[in-house]
Parts: structure tokens; sequence; C-alpha cells
């Protein structure tokens, strides 16, 4: 094949070109006119960009405060001024027509006007910034500084203030028919967003600041109450619901019903409950005997020996199963029940007083009465009150507790008692030689004296400094079991004497030693104007005793007590009366 191309034809890679011909050239003296134009421009620009580069464009404000035209130090102090209140007073926040405020220092948020001044001043090429200067500004954002940390704690710490509880549905039986109360939802404050809005707008924003929220659903809805109330309560109340007790049948109308029972909400569910104690009040008032009390053990002294009588269990009807029986009776089409019992046990059982170890008479007293037959009566209620009684390991025992109130309508009568060193009638008069008789009880049986008073006159018949009296409601007579055994009282008039006993496990032997006399005051005859005043003679002189408790084990003294007390003059009574005759 040949290389040469056909006459007549161009390449296809050759362009004919049309002939420009002789090109212009600029002038030197155009040129030197062009440059120096251009440089008057530039330097012009740059003047005018140095001359305005301290001076805030015409127009400026922020947050509504005008600083166009103003020096830069002038423009921060008007900011400063303006925008004082504002950034350093609480600033208000409201969500939901809740308000609360925020302390922007706490907050972590400071306003910078220099920075803010700073956008819109300084030396640029910036033909925008020129433009700005010709035209006139605008409005522009303030410059803060927010410690994002320390704002978000404060809202953490201002959230609850905001939150607004759900209201669950919920049914109430108003005469027997269930009422519904339709759930409202809650809301709460969206922290995340209020921190994006405080930040955004805590100096711009009108006060209150609105926050944002977000919704709380109930936990019990509209349509869980309407489940509960078609399927658990409209059933309950359609009609009576019978109990069968043995041959016995009783009706619970919808009424009794309807009181009985309630709705809770248990997570997202409303669930009926009845109450089961309140439907066996009804069946104990108009079924007697129904149920039987379970009866302690006890112990007693069968030929001057304790014997302990054995408890025995009582049967009390079963509320929960009665609940669930009437729920469940509810539902069904034959709406009728069988009560059922479940057992229940004795406070006290047998192997609990065996475990006391009251085998032994460990302390015995007794003390002589006086010829007044109110008096002796009053003994003989007092320690029939007071018999039997268990004072358990640990326990402290109350006379006055136990004797319970001194009224006549407990039996108790007026006989003499020491007035402010007068002998005059009281209520339950006597009842002080019993506290005697209880004290050196439980002072031989080796207990804790805890509380014991003296008379103020001393009475022949009882142990010089070792006696007590009582007096309701101020003055008591106590002792503490401080033994690991239990100590029964065993007490009684008998023979012309009252007389108590503590039974229990012996651990001390006890020994008693009594002072002389000392400090002996004669007994004198005072006048008495009261108008029951009954006279008599001076009895025993007043005098200083003091008693001591000696414990013994194995015929070794190992601990010891004193007291010591002081006894004024039994002196007599003349009546003021008697003196005029």
């Amino acid at each position: 094949m040949s290389d040469s191309k056909p006459e007549g034809k161009k390449s296809s890679s050759t362009i004919d070109l049309p002939d420009a011909g002789p090109r212009r050239r600029l002038s030197k003296r155009q040129i030197i006119i062009g440059a120096g134009v251009l440089g008057v421009l530039i330097i012009a620009y740059i003047c005018t960009a140095w001359f305005l580069s301290d001076r805030v464009p015409a127009g400026t404000t922020v947050a509504g405060i005008s600083i166009g035209g103003m020096g830069a130090e002038e423009a921060e102090k008007t900011l400063n001024d303006s925008l004082s209140d504002i950034t350093h007073e609480p600033l208000a926040l409201s969500m939901e027509k809740v308000e609360v405020e925020l302390d922007p220092e706490e907050a972590g948020m400071a306003f910078s006007a220099e920075e803010t001044v700073d956008k819109v001043v300084g030396f640029s090429f910036s033909p925008v910034r020129i433009w700005q200067h010709i035209a006139g500004g605008a409005a522009i954002g303030p410059v803060t500084d927010v410690d994002e940390e320390a704002l978000a704690t404060s809202i953490k710490g201002i959230a609850e203030g905001f939150t607004q509880d759900p209201e669950d549905g919920g049914i109430e039986f108003i005469d027997a028919k269930p009422e519904t109360t339709p759930a409202e939802e809650g809301v709460e404050l969206d922290v995340k967003g209020a921190i994006q809005v405080i930040e955004d707008h805590w100096i711009t924003g009108s006060r209150p600041l609105e926050l944002p929220g977000r919704p709380i659903q109930p936990d019990i809805s509209d349509d869980e109450v309407s489940r509960a109330l078609d399927q658990d309560a409209k059933p309950l109340v359609s009609g009576a619901i019978s109990v069968a007790v043995d041959d016995h049948r009783e009706d619970f109308t919808p009424e009794t019903l309807a009181k009985a029972a309630s709705f809770i909400a248990e997570g997202n569910k409303l669930v009926l409950e009845i109450d089961g104690e309140m439907l066996a009040e009804t069946l104990r008032d108009d079924i007697p005997k129904l149920e039987k009390a379970p009866q302690d053990a006890s112990i007693k002294l069968v030929k001057n020996k304790p014997k302990i009588t054995p408890d025995k269990s009582g049967t009390k009807i079963d509320t929960e199963q009665l609940s669930e029986d009437i729920i469940e009776a509810s539902h069904a089409d034959k709406r009728t029940v069988e009560l059922s019992f479940s057992e229940t046990e004795a406070d006290r059982t047998k192997e609990d007083i065996e475990e006391l170890g009251i085998e032994e008479r460990i302390a015995e007293f007794s003390t002589p009465l006086t010829a007044d037959p109110v008096r002796t009566n009053n003994l003989k209620i007092g320690t029939k009150a007071i018999s039997g009684t268990i004072v358990m390991p640990g326990e402290t025992f109350s006379l006055l507790d136990t004797l319970g109130p001194l009224t006549p309508e407990n039996g108790y009568g007026n006989a003499p008692v020491v007035v402010n060193g007068v002998s005059k009638p009281g209520m339950a008069g006597g009842l002080s030689q019993l506290a005697t008789t209880v004290y050196n009880a439980s002072f031989f049986a080796g207990m804790e004296d805890v509380e014991h008073k003296p008379h103020s006159q001393y009475f022949s018949r009882y142990p010089e400094g070792r006696e007590a009296t009582i007096y309701s409601p101020d003055i008591d007579l106590k002792f503490r079991n401080d033994s690991e055994y239990g100590v029964m009282i065993d007490a009684g008039v008998k023979d012309g004497e009252v007389r108590v006993a503590m039974w229990s496990t012996k651990v001390w032997d006890i020994k008693s030693e009594v002072s002389d006399r000392s400090e002996v005051v004669s007994p004198t005859t005072i006048t008495v104007s009261d108008s029951d005043c009954e006279p008599y003679s001076p009895g025993n002189p007043g005098f200083s005793v003091t008693v001591k408790r000696l414990f013994y084990q194995d015929d070794e003294e190992v601990k010891s007590e004193s007291q010591t007390w002081r006894y004024e003059p039994q002196n007599g009574v003349k009546c003021s009366k008697d003196s005029d005759d």
C-alpha cells in the first residue's frame, strides 16, 4: 500500500485559520495610567478598610441593642451595660405552664461582649465587611461561653420541678356501681433539647424561655380500664355471691361485694382485689361462734407443784382463700363458695412454758392484814389480778400496769392512805401492802430492782427499809427479771396474810442485813383543819435505816447492794374542829 496522499485533498488534521492581521498593542502611557488608577483604588480600599476597622457597621444590633457606628470599646460597654440584667439575673424557664429559675453563673453560662463586637470590627480586606459599612449592618448573635457539663448538671437538677406525673386510669365502686377514671398523660423535661434551647436563646429569647418536654405514658391506659371494667368489675356486682358454712348459707350482696372490692395497678394491668377480712367480719357478725380462738398453754399450782396445761389450736376464716374464691365465683355460672378455715396456733405453747424453767418456788413473802374489811377486799382483788403472771426473761414487771385501773368498776373501794403525812380515805387504799409483799418476794428472788419507793412513815407490820408503796399514776413498783428463766407470780390473801411467791429456777441465795436505826426523831401531834379529818394518836418515830442485799451462790458471796431510807415520824393528828369544842 502506498503512503502517498491524493492531490487536491487536505489532511484531516490540518485547520485553516483566517489571517488575523497585525496585533494592537497598548501604549506605554496607557499602561502607566492604568496601573496608577489601580494603585489608587487599592490604596483607597486599604485606607477605607483601615479607617473602618474599629467601627461597628451602621444599623448593627445585638439582642435588640443598637451598636451601629460605635467604636469597639463603646460597643462593648453598651452591650455589657444593656445586657447586664439578662446575663446575670436568674433565667426564667417554663414548660407546660410550670416556671423555675436558673442561675446563669452556676450553670456555667457567660456573655462575651468583646468577642461579639469582634465579629463586626477589626482590619479586614473582606469586601463583605466593607459593604456592611456602606449598606448598613444587621442583627448579629451574641457570643456566649457555655460550660456544657455545668449546664447539663443544672438542668438535671431542676428537671424534676417540671415533671407532671401521669394519672393512671382506674375503677372504683360508687353505690355498688363501677365508675371509671380516665388515664392522663404526663410530661417531663427533654433535657437534651432544653440544653440546646438555652445555649441558643438564653440571651435573645423571650422570658420565660420555653423549654421542650416529652410525654410520659401512664401505666394503666384507658384500654386496660375498659378491659377490667368488662371482665372483672361488672361481673363482680352483677348479683349476690353465696357463702356456704356447713348447713348455713350467707349471701354477699352486690353492695357488700363492692365495699370489699378495689383495683390495684400491677405493671400495666388493673387487678381486682377483695378484702377478705372485711367479708369475714360480716360473717362473724351474722354467724355466732364461727371461729374458735386458740388457748395458750398455762401453768398452775396443783398440790403445791407447777403443772402445765397444754395449749389448744383454734380455727379462723382463711381470708386469703375467701378472697380468691369470691373472685373466681364472680366469673362462674354458679355464684357459690365453700368457706375455708385455717388453723391458728396459740401464742404460748406447752413447749414455750417448759423452756421457761418454772419448776420451784424461789422466794416467798407474807405480810399481816389489818382489821379493815374494805382494805382487805382491795388486797384480794389485787392479788387475784397479779397471780399467774409470768415475767419473761429480760421483761420488766409493773405492778400498776398489771393491776389495771384502780376504780370502783374493778371492785376497789375507799380505805385509808397516807397523804402528806396524814391518813385519809383513798381509792384502793391498802394496795401498798401488796407492793411491799411483791417487793420483798422479788428482793429474795434476786430480781433487779427497777423502781420502788418506801412509805414516808414506818409501819411496824413491814420490814424496816425493805418495803414499798404505790400511788396511781405517779408511784409504781417495778422489777426486771434479769435471769434466763421465766418467773411466775403466785399471790393471794389467806389466814390473815397477804402472800406472794415467785416460781422459777433458783439462781441466787439471798440474804438481807438491816442496820440499826439512826437519827431517831420522836413523833408529835399536829392540828389538821380538813373537813374529813379524823384524829389519831402519835405512832412510830422517824429514823434512818440501811438495808443490804447479799447475793450468794454455792455459799459464796458474789455481789451485794445497799440502800438507805429516811422515815418521817408518825405524828398524831388533832382536828381543828375538836379544839373549838
